[in-house]
């Protein structure tokens, strides 16, 4: 029943900044094996190694003359990771993607029987990220290398568009009472199926619409608002997907927009195992006469027979006042360079539009074939007052059951796996299972659940080959 830790890492991120991170395993816990870091202090740092019966962190570190939590490096399935520098001075990460399949109860070591007969290969590798340092909100970045870009099939993009999600409309009916989720939150039933979608109804536009298995291959229809999409050698089962979100006020709303609309804060999703991964969300300011407003912004993968994989991210938006920028040739203490600059709310302050309390989430409750019916993600840490509710980027890699995500430029990172069954044509000869577009080309869909607005959406697919060569000669 012991704990463990193992894989140990130790790194400098900045000037005076340290990073140690350990990858442990706890029983009981969801996920059972996962990836910590804390951040110290050079030359202050002190790890000490707690007896599991205190119930304390088992290792601790002071930043900036305060203790700094344990935060993952993952959420989903990630452990036994390290990290190196690359001959430009980057400080490169690789992790073990392990097996969570149905029927699987902790890290999966030994496989499950569909691993064994259907799979039959066990665990993989993620893709390098390069870490950084964000000083304002004191944690690591991880993002994928920008050399993975040279994976991009040579046709160039499945789908690329700039698209506007309208406001969303009202629920059909509200939840009674007693389930009523709060904002932010997925509605559930007892089963842990999805309910409903978020208290919003979703606005929902079609990047590139499911095909269902066909012999011949069904051909590759298009995108909506797009040029006919190239045929998907993977069926859409090896791409990436890079989604820019940004939160608008409709005109029609924005004179009443300071008043009556109550604050709501977003939580974590119903059934997420991991929950905060940050000790600063970038937080509410306090100004309870401000506008603020939920929201949730994603993407909707559909694999294949009724199967859908939500990647979202979640927070609360809200107006904030901005000093305006000196006008040319001004200087801060000149009235009527500021005056010339106050362009929004009727007065001399300039309003924002920022996001806080942001989570990242893969929601696996409506997902088929052996894929655990779960959620992962948590609360990622932003900078005091929150980001920009303008360009908040999902990126997100799908190679074949393993999904990688990246949100916000690395703030949160999420490794899952999802498990398709593969299903062909009843007319289909058995060679066929080699031709991946005969079971049928997997759906991207953009969604929002934002009522104060319209969504701009800037969106790109691609296509990725393999990354094998045959000889390095």
């Amino acid at each position: 029943d012991c704990r463990m830790w193992e894989c140990p890492d130790f790194f400098n991120v900045a000037p005076g900044v340290t990073a140690f991170k350990f990858s442990d395993q706890e029983r009981g816990r969801r996920p059972f094996s996962a990836d910590f870091y804390v951040l110290g202090d050079a030359g202050l740092t002190n790890y000490t190694a707690a007896l599991v019966q205190d119930g304390k962190d088992a290792y601790s570190a002071i930043l900036g003359g305060a203790p700094y939590p344990a935060r993952l490096l993952d959420w989903g399935a990630v452990y036994a990771s390290k990290s190196w520098q690359d001959a430009r001075g980057r400080r490169l990460w690789l992790g073990w993607v392990y097996e969570e399949s149905r029927g699987c109860p902790g890290v999966c070591s030994d496989g499950t029987p569909f691993v064994h007969s259907i799979q039959k290969w066990q665990g993989s590798q993620t893709l390098v990220r390069v870490i950084e340092y964000e000083p304002q909100a004191q944690a690591l970045l991880l993002k994928p290398v920008p050399e993975l870009s040279l994976l991009r099939a040579a046709f160039g993009a499945l789908f690329s568009a700039n698209l506007t999600l309208p406001a969303s409309p009202p629920p059909a009916s509200a939840p009674a009472p007693a389930t009523a989720a709060a904002a932010g939150t997925l509605n559930t039933t007892a089963s842990g199926k999805n309910a409903s979608e978020p208290p919003l109804q979703p606005s929902i536009v079609t990047l590139l619409p499911e095909t269902p298995p066909a012999w011949p291959p069904a051909p590759v229809a298009s995108g909506a608002g797009a040029r006919a999409a190239p045929h998907s050698p993977s069926g859409r089962r090896q791409v990436e997907a890079s989604l820019n979100f940004t939160l608008s006020l409709a005109a029609a709303n924005s004179s009443a927009a300071g008043g009556g609309a109550a604050a709501a804060v977003a939580t974590p999703l119903s059934g997420s195992s991991t929950g905060s991964n940050s000790s600063g969300t970038g937080g509410d300011d306090g100004d309870a006469d401000a506008f603020s407003a939920p929201f949730e912004l994603g993407i909707r993968l559909l694999t294949g027979n009724g199967s859908i994989v939500r990647v979202l991210l979640n927070g609360t938006a809200k107006l904030v006042a901005s000093q305006p920028e000196p006008a040319a040739g001004g200087n801060s203490s000149d009235a009527a360079g500021l005056a010339a600059k106050a362009v929004r709310a009727g007065n001399s302050t300039q309003k924002q539009m920022v996001a806080y309390n942001m989570g990242v989430y893969v929601d696996k409750r409506k997902a088929g074939g052996m894929t655990q019916t779960n959620v992962q993600g948590g609360t990622m840490p932003l900078p005091p007052g929150g980001v920009p509710a303008e360009g908040l980027q999902l990126h997100v890699f799908v190679d074949h059951s393993v999904l990688e995500v990246y949100a916000l430029g690395g703030r949160g990172v999420i490794t899952s796996r999802i498990y398709e069954v593969p299903l062909l044509p009843p007319d289909a000869p058995p060679e066929a299972g080699a031709d991946l577009t005969a079971l049928g080309q997997w759906g991207i869909e953009a969604f929002s659940s934002w009522a104060a607005g319209v969504v701009q959406v800037e969106a790109e697919v691609y296509e990725l080959e393999s990354c094998w060569v045959q000889s390095v000669l």
